[in-house]
Order: structure tokens, then sequence, then C-alpha cells
């Protein structure tokens, strides 16, 4: 109804009408909006916003909802052009270039295009803005950190670094209740291996917001640094308790009972992993994978565990929870693929039990020790390991673009690695 009355003239006498119209349709797609977002009905809705725009000619809060629409369906090229015409039409509004910003760094993988909308964004906040402001100098700081890490030359890496937590700095200042920058201080004090730094900044994000996911994973891998393995496990479990479904943490776990326990509680975990795993994906990914076979008369090869989307070519977004306003999960997936170089290498051939304490008592439940492990048990793992490499080789050499988000096989991969490298060891 709201199209079929729709007031497409723009000559000064239908003025008040096509207020009227726009007004009424307005609120009808405002309903819609709240309807359609708690269910994560996205594409509906851009399909609705696409025919809205026949009568929504400069008028600023259509196309805020239509870009809003579109970041949340993944549309996501789309929707940093129509954020680009909000832009426009609002010059003076920060927020929107930060949502830009945040597309292009997030899923696009334009760090300096989204840097530009950084600036922008600096350019219309008052500094009397704190909060905005502060956000806003975060948001300038996770651009240059990304842009260190596509920088070859050592040089003007460090220089974007350098530049980077003067960012964050200044934005602890403005904003000192924020657990971002504190985190992202922690952070970046981290991969300078600055650990007393890194572990002072992380307990303030976490004495700021306990909850924060991010924080407490990236507390556990300093805790690891400093080989406080058991107290690094319970943090473990004590987040997997709040967070069971979090393969991040669950890989994390995995690595330190290998240490504190040995490899076949590890190998459970692991184990426990997969099945979390096709939990998480599995629905998905074969609606995924049978739209594309309707599509291309399957013709792919779909079995490949290597096998990766085309429509995926973005970097990947954080772990599988959803986007939250503040971006804060940019940095998860480095977190948890930073491991090796937080955590201390582990030779294979070291005496665990002397490092970490006496082990548990052996009972009917809990798994062999593994230097009780017989030469059968570990001429089996070698088989096994032998046998995934041959299927690695075999995959390789048929790959073919899998359908289904890169972020899913990504983990995956992970997974299957761990395994392999705990079977070796």
């Amino acid at each position: 109804m709201a199209v079929r009355e729709a007031v497409l003239s723009q000559s000064p006498e239908f003025k008040n009408a096509r207020i009227h119209a726009f007004d009424n349709a307005t609120a009808v797609y405002d309903l819609l909006c709240i309807s359609l977002a708690r269910r994560k009905q996205y594409s509906i809705l851009i399909e609705v916003f696409e025919r809205a725009m026949k009568f929504s000619h400069a008028e600023s809060h259509v196309w805020q909802q239509f870009g809003l629409a579109l970041a949340c369906g993944r549309k996501d090229t789309r929707a940093l052009l129509v954020l680009q015409e909000v832009h426009r039409l609002l010059p003076a509004e920060p927020h929107y270039c930060l949502l830009a910003a945040r597309v292009a760094f997030q899923q696009l993988g334009k760090i300096e295009d989204g840097l530009e909308w950084v600036d922008k964004a600096l350019k219309c906040v008052d500094e009397r803005m704190s909060v905005l402001s502060a956000r806003c100098h975060l948001y300038h700081g996770l651009g240059l950190t990304l842009l260190a890490y596509q920088t070859h030359r050592h040089t003007n890496s460090q220089a974007h670094r350098t530049k980077a937590l003067e960012s964050f700095l200044r934005a602890q200042q403005l904003d000192p209740n924020d657990h971002l920058a504190e985190y992202y201080l922690a952070f970046h004090y981290a991969q300078d291996y600055h650990v007393v730094e890194a572990t002072h900044h992380v307990k303030q994000a976490l004495f700021l917001r306990s909850e924060h996911l991010h924080s407490l994973h990236l507390l556990i891998l300093l805790l690891s640094t400093k080989k406080e393995y058991e107290h690094a496990l319970d943090l473990v479990e004590a987040a997997l308790a709040e967070y069971p479904e979090n393969l991040h943490l669950m890989y994390v776990r995995a690595s330190l009972e290998e240490v504190v326990y040995g490899g076949e509680v590890a190998l459970h975990t692991a184990r426990t992993m997969f099945t979390l795993w096709q939990k998480l994906y599995k629905e998905q990914l074969m609606s995924d994978i049978s739209d594309v076979q309707s599509q291309h008369h399957g013709n792919h090869d779909t079995h490949s565990m290597f096998n990766i989307s085309d429509k995926d070519t973005a970097p990947p977004t954080a772990e599988s929870t959803a986007p939250s306003s503040s971006m804060g999960l940019v940095f998860s997936e480095v977190v948890s693929l930073n491991l090796r170089l937080l955590s201390p290498t582990i030779p294979l051939d070291c005496n665990l039990p002397d490092r970490v304490g006496p082990k548990p008592p052996l009972t009917l439940d809990s798994p062999p020790h593994p230097s009780t492990a017989s030469v059968h048990a570990e001429s089996v793992a070698a088989s096994r390991v032998e046998q995934a490499l041959s299927e690695v080789a075999s995959s390789m050499s048929s790959y073919q673009p899998k359908p289904g988000p890169h972020q899913a096989w990504l983990l995956q991969i992970q997974i299957w690695l761990l395994t392999a490298q705990l079977y070796i060891k």
C-alpha cells in the first residue's frame, strides 16, 4: 500500500502530498525493520528497501535503514556504496562513517579506504564529545594496526604500529571507562612481547567488563606465556562455562591440556571440537552446498575440506558471534592464531611432569599416561597422520572452491592441524 500511494513527482504543488505519503511509508518500513531484523530476515528487508528507493530521493532516513540492512545482510560492497550516499546527505554525522570504516576493515579488507572513513569521522566529531571521539581514535588505531600487518617493510610497519599506539592511548584518555581501548592496548603490547604491560591493561579491561570474551582469551594466552599453565587452564574452563561453543577457547584448552595432563586428554578435547564444529556449521554448510549444486548442476566437488567459497574472499570476521557495534571482534582471530607467538614453544622431548607438577592418579575412567602408551598405539597414530596427510594432498590436487563461509572451513582446518600435531607428539 505504501508503494502504491507513493508520490513520485517533485513539483512544488505536490509537496504536501509527497510529505504525507513519505511519512506513512517511513512508518510502515520502520515497523518492517523491527519485525524482520529481530528474525534476521535481512534478505527480505533488502528487497523491501530496494523497492522503497523510488520515493526516497535525498531522504537520509531511508538511505540509513537501507545501508544498515545491507551491512547486516553481508552485502558489504553495496553497503559501503549506500553509506557513501548517507555521508553525502549527512556530512556532519560521524556514526555512519565509523560503520563504513568497520565494513571496509572487517568485511572487505580495504584498510586504506577504512582509514579514509575514520578521517572523515574525526573531522565531523567534536572533541568535547569524548566518548564518540574516543571511538574514532580507537578505529584509527585499529586501521593502522591492520595496515602494519599488510606492510612488508619493517620500518614502515613499525611506524604504523607506533601511530596506532598513540591512537589507542588517546582513546584511553578520552574515555577511561572503555574496555575496548584497554583491550587493544593490551593486544598491542602483547604483540611486542611486553607481557607485564599487556597483563596490566587486559586486567583493566576485564575490570571494566568482566564478561568480555576476547580479554579473557588474551589473558589466558598471557598466563601461558608466563608458564602459569594450570592457572591459564582454570581460566579457560571458567570462560568455557560462559561460552561453551567457542572453538577458539577449546583450541587453547587442548594446547594447555597437552602440557598439564598429556596428549590423550588434549585429543579428547580435539574430538569434542569436531563434534561442536558440526553442530555449529553443518546445517548452514549443507544449505550452501545444496544451493550451489542446484545452480551448477552438481558439477563442483563438495567433499574436500580445503574448498573455500569464492564469495568469501574477504578476511574472515570474528568468532561466530554476531558483529557488535563496538567492533570488539576485529582481532579475535589474530589473538586465536597467535597462540604459538604468545605461548612458549614446547619441545617434543621435554620432561613435562617436572615442569608442571605431578600428574593426577590414573583411574579406570582416566586416559593412560603418554609414557605407558604401547608401540602399537604409536604406530596407529602414525598411520592416522599419514592417512590424513594423503587426504590433504589429494584434496589440494583437486582444489575447487567450496560453498560456505570462509571462517567455518578455516576453523575446521585449524582443528585438523591441531589433531595431527597431537598425534605426532
